[in-house]
């Protein structure tokens, strides 16, 4: 192997590693907050956050080896564990495990632009293909906190959510 596979190979272990502690953390975080009424807001927002900070040095690898499949994957990986800390904190809010009042003053606006936001239209969908998305407990909070009409009104009714 020459010196640039082994670094590749080096940062895409660190990289996995970074997420399989991230995805623990987020796991264990939902258990102990089970016992409790509620999330702890600053873990939550640290476990946000470092989510976030994955995406951010995925990419950063990915812009220095852009055809490198594993990073890609990784890549994919790290925004959809991003996105599952949305869609479970919605569930808890669905579920009304967490102050209502709280959760709409501090991520009302983050759940908004998560769904407008282009980059992720994919996971989203559009239209009727909405029901069609893994992140339905995301899409059913976002109807909910603006109001929208439409498919909304399917995901707004569907109790299995």
């Amino acid at each position: 192997m020459s010196p640039d596979q082994y670094k590749t190979l080096i940062d895409v272990m660190t990289l996995i590693t970074t997420i399989i502690l991230s995805v623990s953390t987020i796991v264990l975080s939902v258990k102990v907050s089970k016992k409790n009424t509620g999330f702890n807001e600053v873990q939550l927002r640290q476990i946000i956050n470092s989510a976030i900070y994955e995406i951010n040095e995925c990419s950063i690898s990915l812009d220095h080896d852009q055809n490198n499949q594993l990073l890609q994957k990784v890549f994919f990986s790290s925004i959809e564990c991003y996105l599952n800390i949305y869609d479970d904190l919605c569930g808890t809010y669905l579920d009304g495990k967490i102050d209502k009042k709280r959760f709409e003053k501090n991520y009302k606006d983050e759940i908004i632009n998560l769904v407008d936001n282009e980059e992720f239209k994919d996971y989203y969908k559009r239209g009727n293909d909405q029901l069609k998305s893994k992140y339905k407990k995301t899409l059913k909070v976002y109807y909910q906190l603006t109001d929208k009409e439409s498919t909304s009104q399917k995901l707004l009714r569907d109790e299995s959510i």
